[in-house]
């Protein structure tokens, strides 16, 4: 008698259904838009701006923008009328140490000082003052600098230049250049 080998059979297989999960929702945080300082002096300086990028070897922003509003940055030139609200500025180059020299003899102009101011563009721009900006204005012929609020500041008479720091196309602070 011949047996056969006993069969072994495998216990069935339970296969879970697949689970299918929601991908995860994100809400993104409210923003609020603050304009920012691009630009800022800060603390005024007898000292003009360092040359920014772009400006030519001028202090500052330097002096040729282009046509229309001034863009943000730090321009130098002189406050030639004041309104309540705005400026008209007559925008000029202002430029310092060796370059001052080099600039100088290129329009044929003796350079003193370490500096030299170009002036050679007839166009006024009125500018929007900020109604908290800050005005750093020297006192009498010294190298001290008073903060009058900008309602009661009143331009030098006499020509002194300005710098002007404008962000997103408003004035946010002015500071008289000192010369000797």
């Amino acid at each position: 008698v011949t047996t056969a080998a006993p069969v072994t059979t495998a216990a069935p297989v339970t296969t879970a259904a697949p689970v299918t999960t929601a991908a995860p929702t994100t809400t993104a945080a409210p923003t609020t838009t603050v304009p920012a300082v691009g630009y800022l002096i800060g603390t005024p300086n007898v000292y003009p701006p360092a040359a920014l990028s772009g400006s030519g070897g001028a202090s500052g922003s330097g002096c040729s923008p282009g046509a229309g509003p001034l863009p943000s940055g730090i321009w130098y030139g002189f406050v030639t009328a004041k309104g309540p609200s705005s400026i008209d500025f007559d925008l000029a180059c202002f430029f310092f140490g060796d370059i001052a020299y080099t600039k100088g003899a290129e329009d044929g102009q003796a350079v003193e000082d370490d500096y030299y101011i170009r002036n050679n563009n007839p166009a006024i721009r009125t500018v929007p003052v900020g109604s908290s900006a800050a005005v750093y204005e020297l006192v009498g012929g010294t190298t001290t600098f008073a903060t009058p609020p900008y309602a009661t500041w009143a331009p030098d008479p006499m020509g002194s230049g300005y710098w002007l720091v404008v962000n997103g196309g408003v004035v946010t602070e002015i500071m008289e250049q000192y010369v000797p």
